[in-house]
Parts: structure tokens; sequence; C-alpha cells
């Protein structure tokens, strides 16, 4: 049994930057478990999320967005936590470069993480892109 007890959630939009146009939880999912058959091909240490949709409510916006939890899962156990948040890290910004995402949010137990890329203003809600 691991006593190395690391959570780790990254919550990313489903909006395709601020098109109005979406992508599936499925184009995650797909998109993740390429990166675990890549991972597993190079003999690393498996990383399995779940995944849940959920709605983001920010003042008038509500958006449609993933949580994606990741636990140092006792089948696979990282030992170190700097090693376990650098790779759900290094994840959260792969996905937010492939699917569009200005912000990403990774929740760790002690710590939130706010990954950016940002220009402009969103129209939506006149707020800093």
């Amino acid at each position: 049994m691991s006593k190395n007890k690391y959570t780790g959630t990254i919550n990313i939009g489903l909006q395709k930057g601020y098109t109005g146009e979406y992508y599936t939880k499925a184009e995650y999912v797909a998109y993740i478990q390429n990166w675990q058959l890549e991972r597993s091909a190079d003999h690393q240490l498996m990383f399995s999320p779940g995944i849940y949709e959920f709605d983001f409510v920010c003042g008038n916006l509500t958006e449609k967005h993933l949580a994606i939890r990741f636990i140092n899962y006792p089948g696979s156990v990282v030992k170190k936590k700097k090693h376990f948040r650098k790779t759900v890290t290094a994840l959260a910004g792969l996905l937010a470069k492939t699917f569009s995402q200005n912000r990403v949010l990774i929740e760790y137990s002690d710590q939130n993480i706010l990954l950016e890329s940002t220009d402009g203003y969103d129209k939506k809600s006149g707020r800093k892109k």
C-alpha cells in the first residue's frame, strides 16, 4: 500500500478558444490515452485519471469544463511528489496547447497553479484573455 497520497486535478475548458465551438470529452480521452500509450512504450509509470464534466460558473458566464483527476495509484506508485507534479503539470500544458485553451487550473492538495497563454480580451466577459 502506498503512503504517498498525491493527487492533482487539471481543470480545462471544452470551448475551442473563444469561438463558441466545443471539443468533446471523447477527444480529450483519446488524447490522454495516446499520451498514456507513449509513456508505457517508454516504460514510464502509468498515470490514469478519472475524467468528469462540470459547469464552471464565474459571474455571468457558465462554461463547460473537464476535471481530469489523478491519484498516486497504488499499482503504479510515484515515489516523489516532484515527479508526480511535474508529469501532471506537463500534461496540462500539452492539453492547453492541443485544445486551444488560454487558461488551465491545476489543483494540488496544497497549491493551485494557473497556466496562462493569453492575448487580448474575451468579448463575452470583457476580461483579459
